[in-house]
């Protein structure tokens, strides 16, 4: 029996539970892509006793989990059978690199997918037998031997007419004692009339001519190319791919030297003074020729030189226009760039061919380190060597997010001729400005200003203001874009080709794609989305999911990840991951499915891809290029001088008057007592970050009426300055603006 002292103690003695230490994480119950993984813990340190209480909290927690997906070389199949014979008289089969596709990272196969042999003589379907070539199933092997055997027959006969025909022609000349003259003038003339110019060669250097050849004309690519669509790539006759990484950037560039001749893109041109010059093509309210030179087969080179000042580009990304001291504003809408010359930047009776372009082949991207990132395009302006009396205002846009983290941005140029490439030096730092600072950068959310005095090639780099501060990590915005075929290229392809592309947030780059993807045959199947991505993080992850019926993603290929660096300093214009879905139903006539992109560890900034395309020939995947921001289509077109160069006129470029801005410049250049003049000014248009330079200028006000003429472009525009005047207090300077604007203001 229990003493009062052991039921005391019995009776009192209460255990509340305690957590053990968690255990050590569970492997990824995923093979190769996204899982969970798990630990768990126990209330047993101590476990509750005499109904103490039991722990609070989860015994168990979950993560997400990526397993590394086995990098998977590709193969090549076994090659197809011959096609039927072409009108060209020749005949192809293929091979493609899916057995299996290359994968996570695994080399591309080595080698051609595709042959292309001759099947002329008897075997063309369109000799002189007319038949239609339907029997043609010979291997190509019996095609080439039944070539050779007609060409040599052909040939021996030929030489055996020729022969008669020579010794006949002597006999005759050595009993008429005519010159030999006329022999060798019927050899020429028979030479030119069965042997084109390159078999010329070949007959006097001993080789006999192919008589099965056609006349090709070829496209000057880059010998490694990777062409996402098959249509694409059999319609220009290149390959399909020789890249080792499963993701690159394509190209299709114009053959070297070769001057644009009528383009369909458009770019606009305010001019406060419009000129006459030589005669040229008019173009359409929508559309403009930005070059309309005849080939340099037909023109001088001096003259072919004038009409072209950028060999080697897109004509849709080049705009160009003669300026004279009255200014004006050269753009480029569909990449979001503009270069503003001020009224009288330009000496009085000299003119100028003022051109703007963007640069997107690889080679003008700056080499970076591994803590840079280029924020914007390569943006051209030239000619090199103008001298302006007054700065001008180039803007383009840039994809730094100045809400998130701190950034360290600089501007960098360089002063290589256009056509070589670059040698980048860095010119400024914003923050970093003395007086002697050759530009003025004034740096909005979305886009950059530059005030400059010269005219070259500009880009904006951007990198951590503070790198040892995980908190202040700056973010840069990506646009990703998924393209995919045309429906009007096949109405049952086997394949479904699927294109993720990872761009700086910017129009130009945007643009860049929208235009390389027009030229393969494929379009935007959904809206570009912007996503966020931090430096210092993780990979950039893609994958393909929720894929309807009628189609599978091929084994272990519907996961991709980008490496971090590649994405942060990438040196590719148009860096993408590719997917490919396989038909398993042919009756399926749409193919469904999402993308979904996240940087690694960050998943409240994903983005998911819904797409669901019609793959009948007659419907069409609209694309969802958004308009540009920054300039506004044009309404007017009016012609101009220049060497064919058709120009677009909008509303004037400058809305004040000489006399209304010398007024302002007058009221608002001499400091007061109250600082109400251009450094309040400059303050209320959100212009004064580095005050020091206005100070320097002769007018401060007219220098910051050039910015806010470049930067305000807004049907307000004018309303606002004339309330910021009026808070201010200038009751001056607003009513000169009301006394010349009242009327539109």
């Amino acid at each position: 029996m229990l003493t009062v002292e052991q039921k005391f103690w019995t009776s009192t003695v209460i255990m509340n539970g305690g957590w053990s230490a968690w255990s050590s994480w569970s492997d990824c119950n995923a093979r190769c892509g996204h899982g969970v993984q798990k630990r768990s813990r126990t209330c047993t340190n101590p476990a509750p006793l005499n109904g103490g209480k039991t722990c609070q909290g989860p015994s168990t927690q979950k993560d997400d989990c990526t397993s590394q997906c086995p990098v998977v070389d590709g193969r090549w199949t076994a090659w197809s059978g011959w096609s039927s014979c072409g009108p060209d008289c020749k005949h192809m089969r293929k091979r493609t690199c899916t057995n299996p596709s290359p994968s996570n990272g695994g080399k591309f196969c080595f080698g051609k997918d595709s042959i292309v042999g001759n099947c002329s003589g008897s075997l063309c379907p369109f000799g002189s037998d007319g038949s239609d070539g339907s029997h043609l199933t010979g291997e190509a092997t019996r095609a080439e031997v039944e070539t050779d055997v007609a060409l040599y027959i052909g040939l021996a006969v030929a030489c055996s007419v020729f022969a008669a025909l020579s010794a006949l022609i002597f006999r005759l000349f050595r009993r008429k004692g005519r010159d030999h003259s006329m022999y060798n003038m019927a050899v020429s003339e028979y030479q030119a009339e069965y042997y084109p110019d390159d078999d010329k060669k070949n007959l006097h250097s001993g080789h006999q001519p192919d008589l099965t050849r056609t006349v090709v004309i070829p496209l000057s690519v880059p010998a490694c190319y990777e062409y996402p669509y098959s249509d694409a790539a059999d319609k220009y006759g290149l390959p399909r791919s020789c890249s080792e990484h499963h993701y690159d950037v394509p190209h299709l560039n114009s053959p070297p030297g070769a001057s644009p001749s009528t383009s369909t893109s458009t770019h606009s041109v305010e001019s406060a003074a419009p000129q006459s010059g030589r005669d040229h093509p008019h173009s359409s309210s929508h559309s403009l020729t930005s070059f309309s030179c005849s080939s340099p087969s037909n023109v001088d080179s001096a003259y072919d030189s004038k009409c072209v000042p950028v060999r080697g580009l897109d004509s849709d990304c080049v705009a160009w226009v003669t300026m004279s001291t009255a200014g004006g504003r050269l753009a480029l809408p569909d990449s979001g760039v503009s270069l503003t010359i001020p009224e009288g930047a330009i000496p009085r009776g000299q003119k100028e061919d003022i051109y703007i372009a963007v640069l997107r082949d690889d080679r003008h991207r700056p080499k970076l380190t591994d803590r840079q990132t280029q924020l914007s395009p390569v943006v051209l302006c030239g000619p090199a060597g103008v001298v302006f009396k007054k700065p001008v205002v180039l803007n383009f846009h840039h994809c730094a997010s100045l809400k998130h983290g701190q950034w360290s941005v600089s501007v960098w140029s360089s002063d290589s001729p256009p056509e070589a490439t670059p040698v980048w030096q860095k010119i400024v730092t914003l923050g970093e400005e003395t007086i002697n600072t050759p530009v003025f950068t004034q740096l909005d959310q979305s886009q950059v200003f530059l005030v400059s005095d010269q005219l070259t090639r500009f880009v904006l780099v951007g990198e951590a203001a503070n790198p040892m501060l995980p908190v202040a990590r700056p973010v840069k915005m990506l646009r990703l874009a998924v393209f995919a075929p045309s429906p009007s290229h096949s109405s049952q392809p086997l394949d479904y080709s699927i294109r993720v592309y990872t761009l700086e947030d910017t129009v130009a780059a945007l643009e860049g794609v929208v235009q390389m993807e027009k030229k393969l045959g494929g379009c935007l199947v959904d809206k570009p989305k912007i996503l966020l991505f931090q430096d210092g993080g993780g990979n950039l992850c893609l994958s393909l999911e929720d894929i309807g019926p009628g189609w599978r993603s091929k084994p272990q290929a519907e996961y991709q990840e980008i490496p971090f660096q590649h994405v942060w300093n990438s040196t590719q214009t148009h860096l993408h991951c590719s997917f490919t879905l396989e038909r398993t139903d042919r009756l399926t006539s749409n193919v469904n499915f999402k993308v979904l992109s996240c940087q690694k560890g960050c998943q409240n900034h994903r983005q998911i891809f819904r797409v669901n395309a019609e793959l009948r020939p007659e419907s069409s995947l609209s694309s969802l290029i958004p308009p540009s921001p920054a300039i506004g289509k044009c309404r007017t077109v009016t012609s101009s001088s220049g060497c064919g160069s058709s120009v677009t006129t909008c509303d004037p470029p400058f809305r004040f008057s000489k006399t209304l801005r010398k007024q302002l410049c007058q009221c608002l250049d001499p400091p007061n007592a109250r600082s109400n003049d251009w450094r309040m000014l400059a303050q209320k248009l959100n212009v004064d970050r580095y005050i020091n330079y206005f100070a320097t200028k002769a007018s401060p006000t007219d220098h910051i009426l050039d910015l806010w003429e470049a930067r305000h472009r807004e049907p307000s525009a004018v309303t606002d300055l004339l309330n910021i005047f009026r808070v201010m207090g200038r009751s001056d300077a607003a009513t000169l603006l009301e006394k010349e604007l009242g009327p539109w203001i």
